[in-house]
């Protein structure tokens, strides 16, 4: 089948959108990219809008040409990813809050139910400078077979099947994040 790259450039586009609108990135933060097949993603440009991000600020990258200067800065964390895990056709780069707020905390019942993961399907990896090769690196040492890493003072990436499922994910994992957070704390007051 073959994947129309203006259908992936609306979908990505909606879902930053989405994204902006529940707080889950902020104005030019966070980086969705969609594997055409094994020499091409579709990936957002850096520091663009992503509230009102535009189809042509999501660029089609041929790893076999020139990668445009443009690209997102995560690019090599996209590819990474992919490399090892071959079934994903997306990623999704956010900043929810609420996932940074329980990362050194034991992951509840309820959060492991509510978001359908198991204890494997999560990474969590600490502090290295955001688009830097540290961190790509460390990614790819932690990110096989994952679905949700969480990265200590920076934010969650999904890896899905779909843009839908990984974006159903990311909203899944703040939402019960965010429940674990204020379930703790209420929790402390009593």
């Amino acid at each position: 089948m073959k994947v129309k790259v203006n259908n992936i450039k609306k979908e990505i586009k909606k879902i930053f959108h989405y994204l902006y609108l529940k707080d889950l990135i902020t104005a030019s933060d966070g980086n969705i990219s969609y594997k055409i097949n094994e020499s091409k993603i579709v990936i957002n440009k850096t520091n663009v809008f992503k509230g009102e991000i535009k189809e042509k600020d999501l660029i089609l990258v041929n790893f076999k040409k020139r990668i445009p200067k443009e690209v997102s800065k995560e690019l090599k964390l996209h590819l990474n990813l992919y490399e090892i895990n071959k079934d994903i056709k997306a990623i999704i780069h956010s900043h929810p809050i609420y996932p940074l707020l329980i990362i050194n905390q034991e992951l509840s019942k309820e959060f492991y139910i509510g978001t359908g993961l198991k204890e494997e399907d999560i990474s969590f990896i600490s502090y290295y400078e955001p688009g830097s090769e540290e961190l790509a690196q460390k990614v790819k040492e932690n990110g096989r077979n994952k679905k949700v890493i969480i990265l200590e003072n920076h934010g969650v990436i999904v890896l899905g099947r779909s843009l839908k499922e990984a974006f159903f994910l990311t909203e899944k994992v703040n939402f019960w994040a965010k429940y674990q957070y204020y379930n703790k704390t209420s929790s402390q007051r009593v």
